[in-house]
């Protein structure tokens, strides 16, 4: 009864253990049980759609804005996010900014072919005690939905840049994530300490 495995599913806190006793082949391809056995095999993920964002323009206009009174390209809601997706664009990875998940919005997230992470930029302003709460319950109810959240300050990145990167590109490799080819057939070298990107022939 699907009703009664959403509700075992549903109940489960931080992860769920599946024990069986047969195997897929033996169960009906188009049953329930079917489904769920091949799904706890092979947790795919699936990628979110692509946004078109002309990253090169992007950051072109990150460099040239005056950020007190420039107006925000859309979706991002700081110049702080921006930066951000950039620095992960610029080395590969595929990010989208306001992922939207329910009634819920993060900041960015970063993609591999079977897991996700979650960042988010917490900038200078501050919401008070009860903004404050709320988003913590809301990043609670995701973690125990399997999300894996990690925290960026402004005040950390503008201050060490290079090891707020780097803090979490180790992120990223211990979960798996790897960089992808880029749209336009860029990908992210280093080469004698220098961030450089370079055409794919």
């Amino acid at each position: 009864d699907e009703r009664r495995f959403n509700v075992a599913v549903s109940r489960a806190r931080d992860q769920v253990w599946l024990f069986h006793s047969v195997k897929p082949e033996e169960l009906n391809s188009s049953g329930l049980r079917y489904r769920l056995l091949k799904y706890f095999k092979n947790p795919e993920v699936p990628l979110a759609k692509p946004e078109n964002f002309d990253v090169e323009k992007l950051r072109r206009l990150a460099a040239a804005a005056n950020r007190e009174e420039s107006p925000l390209p859309n979706p991002f809601e700081s110049w702080f996010e921006i930066d951000i997706f950039l620095q992960l664009r610029s080395r590969g990875f595929r990010v989208t900014p306001k992922f939207a998940i329910d009634e819920h919005t993060i900041d960015l997230v970063v993609e591999g072919a079977h897991t996700r992470l979650a960042i988010e930029c917490y900038g200078p302003a501050w919401n008070g005690v009860d903004g404050f709460e709320k988003e913590l319950a809301r990043q609670r109810l995701l973690e125990r939905c399997g999300w894996q959240f990690w925290r960026i300050r402004s005040s950390e990145y503008y201050r060490y840049p290079e090891r707020t990167v780097e803090q979490l590109l180790a992120k990223l490799q211990q979960m798996g994530i790897a960089s992808i080819t880029l749209e336009n057939g860029t990908v992210y070298k280093k080469k004698e300490g220098l961030e450089i990107l370079t055409e794919m022939n």
